[in-house]
């Protein structure tokens, strides 16, 4: 019996393919970085906290990005004073528009005012999350000359809206505000 030579087989090997830059993202209280660390500051009414929430969770990772949010306040902290830093300091501001943000006398007298001067400045990039349609929500402050991340025909709280769909929204405005962060960075 003649033994048969096993035929070599030429190993193969995976594409070379350049591995992405990861860049690990995480939304900290104010209580956990000092001001000038907060790189984006969230406005929003706590009405619509759901949408912070969602938003959040694409910023879950351990990372070198820090945005603000009001609810790492803690009591006894001199809150006005901790968000007008972060607000001084901020990079990017983001703000989900909706009635009640509209209708909220210290977002509207307080907050928006010193991150539209900032904006107006050049100082910091500004985006806007439209939550719901608001009447004159495009006067106030001259909004409708901002590119809105998503459609204005298209708010969160419209009926056919799925959590997906403002799922792809946060991702956009995710891979935004971390292609700002790296050109921060090397700026």
């Amino acid at each position: 019996m003649a033994s048969k030579k096993a035929k070599k087989i030429p190993k193969l090997r995976a594409p070379s393919v350049k591995t992405p830059r990861i860049v690990k993202v995480k939304l900290a209280p104010i209580s956990r970085k000092s001001f000038k660390d907060h790189f984006g500051f969230v406005s929003y009414s706590h009405k619509n906290e759901r949408y912070i929430e969602e938003f959040k969770n694409f910023f879950k990772p351990a990372s070198d990005i820090s945005i603000f949010y009001d609810s790492g306040i803690e009591e006894g902290d001199e809150w006005e004073l901790k968000i007008f830093r972060a607000i001084d300091n901020c990079k990017v501001a983001i703000l989900f528009l909706s009635v009640a943000f509209l209708a909220s006398e210290y977002i509207m007298n307080k907050e928006l005012p010193r991150l539209i001067a900032r904006v107006r400045k050049g100082e910091i990039k500004l985006y806007i999350m439209y939550v719901e349609q608001c009447l004159h929500a495009n006067t106030i402050f001259e909004l409708e000359k901002y590119q809105f991340v998503n459609d204005p025909d298209r708010p969160f709280k419209r009926k056919g809206v799925t959590v997906d769909e403002r799922n792809s929204h946060y991702y956009k405005l995710s891979t935004l505000l971390i292609e700002k962060f790296l050109q921060s960075r090397h700026a």
